[in-house]
């Protein structure tokens, strides 16, 4: 006989907070209401799984394209926590005035222009970074080259004695060079 697995129910999380909201005409568009599913979106959802809904109500409402929505997804997540809970209702069937909607649009194009202006924050790190390590190449060039400058004025000081030695030498040899033809030229007059 095969034993019947039991089905399991709901979850303590659901039964306290219920299933995800989802709005119709009919339904009462309460501040109560609001707050109720803003709750149920605090509870099960991080600032990142908001991310898909912030990003679709940028293509349809704003009328980003691709290229606008990558710039938006440089941006942390964090960063759009102010219209994130907004933007889900919306799409799962609250009915917000044109008013509320255009400042939420507002706040969107904000976000791209921020996105915008770190995008050019990064590439001047870049260009500091590309900087610093010519300044470090040319720092390590500067220090060979003083190194380089300090063999030659040691191997200078000792080519100066080597050549004053081998002056001295030569002047050795020139005098007894000298010495010798005089006392030839002596024993010659003799």
């Amino acid at each position: 006989m095969a034993v019947k697995k039991r089905k399991r129910g709901p979850s303590l999380d659901e039964k306290y907070l219920g299933p995800e909201p989802i709005f119709t005409p009919e339904s009462e568009f309460t501040s109560s209401a609001w707050t109720k599913a803003a709750h149920w979106y605090n509870y099960f959802y991080k600032s990142k799984d908001y991310m898909p809904t912030t990003y679709q109500f940028a293509t349809d409402y704003c009328g980003f394209n691709k290229k606008k929505l990558s710039i938006l997804k440089r941006l942390p997540a964090w960063r759009f926590m102010k219209v994130n809970k907004p933007i889900k209702l919306l799409y799962r069937g609250w009915q917000y005035d044109e008013e509320y909607i255009n400042e939420i649009k507002s706040f969107i194009d904000e976000m791209y222009k921020l996105g915008l202006k770190e995008k050019k924050v990064e590439e001047q790190i870049k260009v500091v970074k590309e900087a610093e390590e010519a300044v470090e190449m040319a720092r390590k060039d500067m220090i060979k080259k003083q190194h380089d400058v300090e063999k030659m004025k040691t191997h200078r000081k000792e080519w100066e004695k080597e050549m004053r030695a081998l002056e001295v030498h030569q002047e050795g040899i020139e005098t007894d060079e000298l010495g010798t033809s005089m006392h030839t030229s002596k024993k010659h007059k003799q």
